[in-house]
């Protein structure tokens, strides 16, 4: 029997349901998606990922290359892109004003 919004009403044992949230991890694919695509809720799947998985995985980010201190003269660190751009700062920073950069 299926509900109107086209997903099915199972019951999924615990075991079943950390293996549905494993089987997502390693699909690479958005939350949403996989959840359509087995016909869970997808807010039944997030509550899943919050109750068993004590550390919900977030996306990769993948632009970014390590924060490495600059010795050149002048300047105090460089981040480095790996389309090749690079924001250089020539005095130190807080940790969050790094922070607020990466918000927007």
């Amino acid at each position: 029997m299926e509900n109107r919004d086209n997903v099915q009403n199972v019951r999924l044992t615990t075991e079943q349901k950390k293996e549905l949230i494993s089987q997502w991890k390693q699909s690479g694919i958005s939350r949403k998606k996989f959840s359509v695509e087995h016909q869970i809720n997808y807010y039944t799947f997030m509550d899943w990922c919050y109750r068993f998985d004590k550390k919900p995985a977030q996306k990769k980010v993948t632009n970014f290359v390590e924060l490495k201190v600059s010795s050149q003269p002048g300047s105090f660190a460089e981040i480095k892109f790996t389309n090749g751009s690079a924001i250089v700062f020539y005095q130190p920073v807080t940790a969050d004003y790094f922070q607020s950069l990466l918000k927007k």
